[in-house]
């Protein structure tokens, strides 16, 4: 029996249309590949600043799939906002063993260590971020900023 292409084509089209739509968000690099639901309201806790929500439904996720860096990273992320640096850059660090190249943990790692007074570390990961994406991706941008910032502050102090 000869199914034909365009039948197999439509086919595939719509059950990707019904398949949930990967999520796309800050600090994270693509689709969640586990723990959609989980994942998915983690992110709005973390856009909510709700960081108690998020950090015990990103734990979740992880429990489930240790190797998500999207999640290893915004659980790094929603540990900083907390204070907890010490936690949070032991996150970034697992989401990176993970994905070297992940812009969103190279934007966050790079935010603490200028939070850490630690500019050398952060100057690492925007150069990272350089060659990753270029000055014209969005977290490159972004640490740009705060390395520019942190730059003006010290100049200011040594004046």
């Amino acid at each position: 029996m000869h199914i034909p292409t365009r039948l197999i084509a439509a086919a595939a089209g719509a059950l990707l249309l019904m398949s949930p739509a990967p999520i796309l968000a800050m600090g994270g690099d693509g689709p969640d590949t586990g723990g959609q639901d989980k994942y998915s309201e983690a992110v709005q806790a973390v856009k909510a600043k709700d960081f108690k929500t998020a950090i015990r439904l990103l734990r979740e996720v992880i429990a489930d799939d240790s190797t998500n860096a999207d999640a290893l990273n915004y659980l790094g992320y929603s540990l900083r906002k907390t204070g907890d640096y010490d936690q949070a850059l032991k996150f970034y660090w697992r989401a990176l063993a993970q994905k070297p190249d992940h812009r969103g943990a190279n934007e966050y790692i790079g935010e603490a260590y200028l939070e850490l007074n630690q500019p050398v570390k952060a100057k690492e990961h925007l150069d990272r971020l350089a060659k990753i994406c270029g000055p014209d991706c969005e977290e490159y941008r972004v640490l740009k900023k705060a390395w520019d910032a942190y730059q003006a502050k010290m100049k200011m102090k040594s004046s």
